[in-house]
């Protein structure tokens, strides 16, 4: 094999990896938008189906994130020598003179990759908040359930009022 062959063989694997992230992550964010979706819907069904498609994304992705690093441990020092560990964004800035066209696939790239994980942050965060609230809301359901429709009256002070008796909810009761 050619030194050329070889240079864009670790070339086109750091780019094949960032891509096969890219795929994944666009994957985890369907399922997530999915997840979403049946809580706003309170569809509870598909739920532990949904959360085994997410965990192995995750699982999927944790071994894509590691193929990605090795890959750039591969190619950072071969491409930008002069740099001591740089960081992709630098890379890209290094290799803007001397190979544009490298630079701009792993910029384009970069970015995407960026883009993803803050939606995928952005949708944990709402699916946190949903699931949450539906916590909540069970808790109330069950609260009222269990004290046949009457709650306790609590003080401000967040104890049950004296003057409303023993709490009548069996999550609220001492054994």
């Amino acid at each position: 094999m050619t030194s050329s062959a070889a240079g864009r063989d670790y070339q086109a694997r750091l780019l094949e990896a960032l891509d096969r992230e890219c795929e994944i992550f666009a994957a985890l964010i369907s399922v997530m938008e999915e997840k979403r979706r049946a809580l706003v819907e309170v569809d509870l069904e598909p739920l532990e189906e949904i959360c085994s498609r997410e965990e192995e994304l995750v699982g999927r992705l944790e071994e894509a994130d590691r193929e990605r690093h090795q890959a750039y441990l591969e190619a950072a020092p071969r491409l930008a020598p002069e740099l001591m560990e740089p960081s992709l964004p630098e890379l890209v800035e290094t290799l803007a003179e001397k190979r544009p066209e490298l630079a701009e696939e792993l910029s384009r790239r970069h970015a995407r990759l960026q883009e993803l994980l803050v939606r995928v942050g952005e949708l944990n965060f709402d699916n946190l908040v949903l699931t949450q609230n539906l916590l909540r809301y069970t808790r109330h359901l069950l609260d009222l359930v269990a004290s046949g429709g009457v709650l306790p009256n609590y003080s401000p002070e967040g104890k049950v009022n004296p003057a409303q008796g023993e709490p009548r909810s069996l999550l609220e009761r001492r054994a």
